[in-house]
């Protein structure tokens, strides 16, 4: 990458209102499958916002089509959106929530501004990857084809890899022409019991007391990560949680279909703007 801007998300806060008006958003500009973040601020608090609450951002495209992006729960009062699109014009949204009475939330507007990209990294050049045609490969959108080429650091969202270690690391798979790194986003891991400290990163860890409880500031180191790799041109392949059934450890099994479901859709509102790729599992054993 030369003269592009730094992968750091551009933050927004809502300028304030009355409850009787429609609350509206400044405009942000971004470059076309760049990430946009619309960070939103809540008058009222919730007791299990992470379980209680639903918001989604109804984004409606230049060419017509509209679309429907999940926000998540960013911590404290705080909700947050992020949009990318290869797309340029003028891109305009409004939000829904499942608490109709939240001005704050539900019914904000606001446009973000898309124009073309100018660097060039390839993640962002030729857009998303996906399965070609004739099954066979992997291709970029415009047709540039992908090799993927992956390593894989299953904990490399936790403290196992430091945050300098991972530059380090990072820097080393560049130089050797890797394209993917594959982790896993911030779920249980297969490899120690439930609440291992083990599992943290410099926020803290990814769950607190229970599965119900996120912690959104270890998610904030892990985007952190996950920016360094697409800056560097490297394709994150993100899973959830590891799936084997593995006795007396943590699996998919002991945390049950809701709150795997729960944590899937989280990581999607909060990963699924930026080129990632999605493992929907590791391996599976039936218990006996």
């Amino acid at each position: 990458m030369q003269t592009e801007v730094p992968i750091s998300l551009v933050m927004l806060l809502l300028v304030g209102g009355s409850l009787s008006a429609e609350t509206v958003a400044e405009s942000q500009r971004v470059e076309a499958n760049r990430v946009a973040e619309v960070a939103l601020v809540s008058d009222t608090a919730y007791e299990q916002p992470f379980v209680e609450l639903e918001l989604t951002a109804i984004v409606a495209q230049p060419d017509g089509r509209d679309l429907r992006v999940p926000a998540f729960w960013a911590g404290g009062n705080r909700w947050c959106f992020r949009y990318a699109s290869p797309v340029s014009g003028r891109h305009t949204w409004k939000t829904e929530c499942s608490d109709h009475g939240n001005p704050k939330l539900h019914g904000v507007t606001g446009t973000i501004e898309v124009f073309p990209y100018r660097g060039e990294n390839p993640l962002f050049l030729h857009e998303p990857i996906r399965v070609a045609e004739d099954k066979r490969h992997f291709e970029h959108v415009d047709g540039t084809p992908f090799f993927w080429l992956g390593d894989t650091w299953w904990k490399g969202l936790c403290n196992r890899i430091p945050w300098e270690g991972f530059q380090t690391l990072t820097a080393d798979r560049k130089a050797k022409g890797y394209t993917v790194v594959q982790t896993i986003g911030g779920g249980p891991y297969p490899d120690e019991p439930l609440f291992d400290p083990r599992w943290g990163n410099e926020g803290g860890m990814p769950y607190e007391i229970d599965l119900a409880s996120i912690n959104p500031a270890y998610l904030a180191q892990a985007d952190r990560r996950i920016a360094h790799l697409i800056d560097a041109g490297i394709m994150p392949a993100i899973v959830d949680t590891w799936s084997f059934h593995n006795p007396g450890r943590v699996s998919n099994l002991t945390l049950g279909k809701d709150s795997i479901l729960r944590h899937w859709c989280y990581l999607i509102a909060r990963y699924g703007a930026y080129p990632v790729s999605w493992i929907v599992a590791g391996e599976m054993i039936e218990p006996e």
